[in-house]
């Protein structure tokens, strides 16, 4: 049995038992990273929520190519999930996020909680996701080689990933911008940057959603390149991007607890 290393961190003074939780999926084009990497950024965007933060170490490619690292961020968020208690977590109020090679991984594990029939996660937060192993966007072929993150670079890390199965019966739980059927997959907050390989496919993994009645949230930033809310933050778009995604947040939730408030009150009459 393989073990799975989580970083759990929460609220100092809270006692409260039915906190939300965010469990994050670190970036790196599944090729590198670790469960620490970018926490002090993203969890930024929690500020002024009292929620635990889970973050999921997970193997990388080429050593451990796809499906290894999906396996190992599905099988943490689910142990997160059964052991929520220990952590004073409702287990109803899960948001999974991923940036970056994190968001394939990311959607894929939603996906799997979809199919399973799970409860969780509540919401999906992809940050300027990796989706798509294809190389077909215009984006993919603006930005060659242009960006910290670019078309080459990108072809090279689903090389690592995928090996000779790249561009051939590539499962959409590793490469979910190949999937056509995304009903049942909870509200979804998706970002990208105007100049950078990946807006193409956050376009049109939200248009599916749409197509597919889900709740999506879609950000395109003006000017902004890839990790740009990470590098250059004292930045105007990337000030006014944190904001968007701390007020999806505090939404999304503000919206999960009525739902859960509602569905409280019927089971009482």
């Amino acid at each position: 049995m393989r073990t799975i290393s989580l970083a759990v961190f929460t609220p100092k003074d809270s006692t409260k038992t039915n906190r939300p939780a965010f469990y994050f999926v670190h970036g790196g084009g599944q090729v590198s990273g670790n469960r620490f990497a970018a926490l002090e950024a993203v969890m930024a965007y929690l500020d002024d929520v009292e929620a635990v933060f889970i973050a999921v170490e997970y193997r990388v490619a080429p050593e451990h190519r796809a499906p290894a690292a999906l396996h190992d961020a599905y099988a943490g968020l689910v142990w997160a999930a059964e052991n929520a208690s220990r952590f004073g977590i409702d287990p109803s109020k899960i948001i999974l996020g991923g940036g970056s090679g994190g968001a394939p991984i990311t959607m894929g594990s939603a996906m799997l909680c979809r199919n399973n029939q799970k409860k969780y996660p509540c919401a999906l937060m992809l940050l300027t996701p990796m989706l798509d192993d294809r190389d077909c966007t215009v984006s993919s072929k603006q930005f060659a080689r242009d960006g910290p993150w670019c078309g080459t670079t990108n072809r090279m890390a689903w090389d690592h990933v995928l090996g000779t199965e790249r561009r051939g019966d590539v499962s959409e739980l590793v490469a979910p911008a190949r999937a056509t059927d995304l009903r049942g997959l909870p509200p979804t907050f998706i970002d990208a940057g105007a100049c950078e390989v990946f807006r193409d496919e956050a376009v049109a993994v939200a248009s599916v959603m749409w197509k597919c009645g889900v709740s999506a949230e879609l950000h395109i930033w003006p000017g902004a390149y890839h990790g740009f809310d990470m590098l250059s933050q004292d930045a105007p778009v990337a000030k006014v991007s944190t904001q968007m995604k701390t007020s999806w947040l505090k939404r999304t939730l503000e919206a999960r607890e009525r739902e859960l408030a509602a569905a409280s009150a019927a089971t009482l009459e």
